[in-house]
């Protein structure tokens, strides 16, 4: 949520100094969404996201007509796939159900290779801990070449 409100005050220097993304009391989906209530994107933010659907926090895979409008114009931060695995694990509340974060790892690997080339969503396999999901090769050589279009 601090790395969302950082965004939304990037994107908008006159955004008031209290706006922040509400952190509490709310359902862990839909914090962007609440924000944008209060700071519609077509009043503080006209053009500058890619909307998703009005929640520009989502974990969108990169379609085939998003990259032809976007490209050029894409942001992206990638972590190590430890690092960011083990945070979706803690986030979702996998500890709590007991599922080992090896298994978790291993179910969501390549996740942002696939959400780069299209092929799923960046919560796919991530938001519910034992659930089985569809096997599916990343496409690497996709979505590396994908990586120009960012800023």
């Amino acid at each position: 949520t601090s790395f969302g409100t950082s965004l939304f005050h990037c994107a908008n220097a006159s955004l008031p100094e209290g706006a922040h993304i509400p952190v509490e009391g709310t359902v862990k989906r839909s914090l962007v969404p609440l924000f944008l209530r209060e700071y519609p994107l077509s009043t503080w933010f006209r053009g500058r996201f890619w909307e998703k659907g009005g929640n520009v926090g989502e974990h969108t895979e990169i379609t085939d007509s998003a990259w032809r409008r976007f490209n050029g114009h894409f942001f992206g931060m990638f972590r190590r796939p430890s690092a960011r695995m083990y945070s979706s694990w803690r986030y979702f509340g996998c500890p709590q159900q007991g599922v080992d974060a090896a298994r978790y790892a291993h179910r969501i690997a390549g996740q942002a290779t696939k959400m780069v080339a299209g092929q799923a969503s960046g919560l796919d396999c991530t938001t519910t801990c034992g659930s089985r999901c569809k096997e599916l090769r990343p496409d690497v050589d996709l979505a590396v070449s994908r990586l120009g279009g960012f800023r």
